[in-house]
């Protein structure tokens, strides 16, 4: 990196008096004194200080030119449709922010001018070209862009700027002796391999039929058989979903004497034995393994195991010991490091988990290269996959970190005991020094070029976060808002020591900001589903945020303030590095009536309920072009069987990308994506009771035989007669319902449960002897009231919303405060949050122990 000051010695120098030719090297560009031989002596060259905006720097060099400009040469790190320019991110949109300064530049241009732009793939595909249009409209000049890796051609790169708009006569800059290419992230040159599911994906038939290599070495794998894509897997950014298929890779990967380094974002869903991320060698024979280096699980436990193969069949492996690095459904930056010398250690979100010694993969070109896939009869790899980056070398320590710290930003996962380090050098937080006290949960945005780095919206992906931060009004290159928090507990409200006199009540937990930079003013919104607050008036909530502990003093915020269902969201906030924020609150916590009302606000029975509601409201009737509103699967239709309100509670990647508009439903993704990885459609179905109850099931799930349990009740379960939950019996709804029992012997309908969800539920049938829906009724009368009112349809939903954890009694037949009282162990375990209630562990175990229900 150069200084102000040698920057502006540079620009001195070279700034000769013709001028004709103008050259603008961005200072992140390493070994960009390489190029200075390669320039015309006639040019202007000017160095692009990376902590400045880079349009200014450029117009202020344009303008000062003593003639014409004939030719404009940009040089800098790219990617599709992006191009880095001194702190700024020039895309579509920011262009539309600089067109005027822009399009003044035409003043010093000469007639004809050339502008040449070399970075990676600018002008790749449609985004790309679309990009390259926008400047050429802004500038009326000739315009050459590359659409492959630029730079030295023995690293993959080539000089050649592949997309033209008009007749250029300007010649290239000679690549030839710059020794790395643009861009150059982690390893620099030694980069072999880098897949990532937000780039260079190709789909055919609803699957990925090729996954382009983004480190320039053309590495470009071939999909076979059932991978798909799933757009928003993780922190809105995207996966590929390993359900039985693989990626094939290019011949390729020889020479590892150096060492190598691998990293793998993932989230595997079955624990098959030594399930491989990747696989590379010289041999399709199954039976004859030769030449081999792969990354994986270690048998069929959970841990990390990396192996190399000589001889064939004679496998060297090296693993982590601790059979709890790997968890399967969660995401986790998985990493191996072999040096030069062959010792071999293993990473899990940044933390050190366990290391070994073998030998280093063989020099040989190899032919056989999978994702996905291993080389002989193993299993192959069946979860998600979103990144993976892979070096000849054995990075070490600082190099390591910013690979890990751009995958942890991006994917919103915390590094356990590491610092958070920009591809520029800096420290963006600081784990064990100013944000030592609240370095969990780390989640933020950020933007670095070099690292094609841009999260604009983030969560942390740890179960129990509530904080969203997004829409930074003025993100550049190299600036960073990241968060941490002291490790509270998010679900403690009422916490009304140290607050402003106003708001006399806290969220237990705070939070502290680090700030890279200036990233302007952000949104910050709070989840507060299960904290029972009163969310009908956005005017009890505030932001409060300070530089200590003590709030009673904090600067209290409204900015923009907003409830949408359960989140409250400020906007317009201006945090500074090292600022604490909270929630705070004069909202009362619901009772049981305001339970029930919030209840009613808020949820909808059914997808079929919800499109009714929002067209009375609105005008605006069910449009997807993606799914059918009466779809069937396995012959029961899933509008009747789905709750939009409650499936987008919970899985808020869902919800953001229908905010965003790349969904328009959470019911169109639950049928392209969500069944299939086992996320619930509503209350009425029990996975856990599910799985419990049909071993068969649990161990299909387990093996990969059957994707979900929810995928095999829609399939087969119901079918079967088999019942989605405690509560519904099919066995004596038969039984008293004769009449049910004939049309599925007549073939009129299937199942039992099919005819209770289409008629039975507004016929008033019972779904089982547990409920009693009169009595429940006639005992609850705020119930039976909302049910008159056409609130609610059945006072079994509220019971299994709300009533069972308020401890109401669903009939005469169970007595939930006689069994509290009579079971102190299960009383126990309701007050400590491990059960909902007294029936529901009555159904779940209480019943096969012979305990007593009244």
């Amino acid at each position: 990196m150069f200084s102000s000051s040698s920057i502006a010695a540079i620009n001195r120098q070279t700034g000769v008096a013709q001028g004709r030719h103008l050259v603008a090297i961005a200072a992140q560009v390493a070994d960009h004194a390489s190029l200075l031989s390669q320039i015309r002596a006639d040019a202007q060259v000017v160095i692009l200080d990376a902590e400045q905006d880079g349009i200014a720097q450029l117009t202020a060099a344009i303008q000062t030119s003593n003639t014409a400009i004939r030719s404009l040469h940009l040089i800098s790190h790219g990617a599709p449709g992006q191009l880095s320019i001194g702190n700024t991110l020039l895309d579509r949109y920011s262009l539309t922010h600089y067109s005027q300064q822009i399009s003044a530049w035409q003043e010093f241009f000469a007639v004809d001018i050339d502008v040449l732009i070399y970075g990676c793939e600018v002008a790749q595909g449609a985004i790309g070209q679309a990009f390259i249009q926008q400047i050429q409209q802004l500038t009326q000049a000739n315009i050459a862009a590359s659409k492959t890796p630029t730079g030295n051609p023995r690293q993959g790169g080539d000089p050649q700027l592949e997309y033209r708009l008009g007749t250029l006569t300007t010649a290239l800059i000679n690549f030839e002796y710059y020794p790395g290419i643009l861009p150059a992230f982690g390893g620099g040159n030694s980069q072999q391999l880098w897949l990532k599911a937000n780039a260079g994906v190709t789909q055919g038939g609803g699957a990925v039929t090729a996954w382009a290599d983004q480190s320039g070495n053309n590495q470009n794998g071939t999909g076979t058989g059932a991978v798909t894509l799933n757009l928003n897997a993780i922190n809105g950014n995207a996966a590929l979903d390993f359900a039985g298929g693989y990626v094939e890779l290019p011949a390729g990967f020889a020479d590892f004497t150096g060492g190598l380094s691998a990293f793998v974002v993932a989230k595997p869903d079955t624990s098959s034995n030594f399930a491989r991320f990747f696989d590379f060698s010289d041999t399709t024979d199954p039976n004859n393994v030769t030449n081999a280096v792969f990354f994986s699980r270690r048998d069929a436990g959970n841990d990390l195991a990396y192996g190399t193969v000589g001889q064939p069949n004679q496998f060297l492996v090296a693993n982590t010991t601790t059979n709890d690095v790997i968890n399967n459904g969660e995401f986790k930056i998985y990493g191996v490091v072999q040096q030069a010398n062959n010792p071999v250690n293993f990473w899990a979100n940044g933390e050190l988990s366990g290391n070994g010694f073998i030998d280093k993969p063989t020099n040989v070109q190899r032919t056989a290269n999978f994702i996905g896939k291993a080389s002989n009869f193993d299993r192959n790899y069946e979860g998600q996959i979103a990144e993976i980056l892979i070096y000849n070398d054995d990075l070490d320590a600082a190099e390591r970190n910013k690979v890990e710290t751009y995958l942890a930003i991006k994917y919103g996962t915390t590094l356990i005991n590491a610092d958070y380090t920009s591809t520029a050098g800096n420290v963006v937080f600081d784990t064990d020094g100013a944000n030592s006290l609240y370095a969990n949960d780390i989640f933020g945005i950020g933007q670095d070029t070099l690292s094609t780095l841009n999260q604009t919206q983030s969560r942390s992906s740890n179960d129990d976060s509530i904080v969203t931060l997004s829409n930074a009004s003025d993100l550049d290159d190299n600036e960073f808002l990241l968060i941490g928090n002291d490790d509270g507990d998010a679900s403690a409200a009422g916490v009304s020591n140290n607050t402003p006199a106003a708001y006399p009540e806290r969220l237990s937990r705070l939070w502290q900001v680090a700030e890279t930079g200036e990233v302007g003013t952000v949104e910050i919104s709070f989840d507060l589903t299960g904290l029972g607050y009163n969310l009908t008036d956005v005017k009890d909530f505030a932001l409060l945020v300070d530089t200590d502990t003590d709030f009673s003093n904090a600067s209290v915020f409204t900015n923009g303030r907003k409830i949408n269902g359960d989140v409250v969201t400020f906007s317009g906030i201006n945090f500074a590095a090292g600022d604490l924020f909270t929630l705070a609150t004069d909202a009362q916590t619901n009772s049981a009536t305001d339970t029930l009302n919030r209840f009613v606000a808020n949820s909808f029975l059914n997808f079929e309920h919800w499109v009714s509601r929002v067209a009375i409201k609105t005008g605006v009737v069910y449009q997807s072009s993606l799914v059918d509103f009466n779809i069937q699967i396995g012959g029961l239709r899933v509008a009747p069987l789905f709750d939009e309100a409650a499936y987008l509670h919970a899985n808020p990647d869902v919800a953001v990308a229908v905010q965003q508009g790349r969904l328009r439903y959470g019911f169109e993704h639950f049928v392209l994506y969500g069944m299939d990885e086992g996320r619930g459609p509503g209350r009425w179905f029990d996975q856990d009771y599910y799985l419990e109850q049909n071993a068969d099931v649990a161990a299909a799930v387990k093996n990969g035989t059957v994707r979900s349990a929810i995928a095999h009740f829609f399939t087969f379960g119901h079918r079967e007669q088999r019942n989605p939950n405690a509560v519904f019996d099919a066995e004596d709804y038969l039984l008293n319902n004769p009449d049910v029992k004939g049309a599925i012997a007549a073939g009129a309908i299937d199942s039992a449960f099919e005819h209770y969800a289409e008629f039975g539920i507004e016929e008033g049938r019972q779904s089982g002897f547990l409920f009693d829906e009169a009595f429940y009724l006639e005992k609850n009368p705020d119930v039976a009231a909302a049910v008159q009112a056409g609130k609610i349809a059945l006072g079994m939903y509220h019971f299994f919303a709300i009533g069972q954890s308020e401890g109401r009694n669903p009939s005469e037949l169970f007595d939930q405060s006689a069994y509290l009282g009579r079971y102190g162990d299960v009383a126990a375990a309701v007050a400590a949050g491990d059960l909902v209630s007294g029936f529901e562990h009555y159904l779940m175990y209480g019943r096969a122990e012979g305990r007593v229900p009244v």
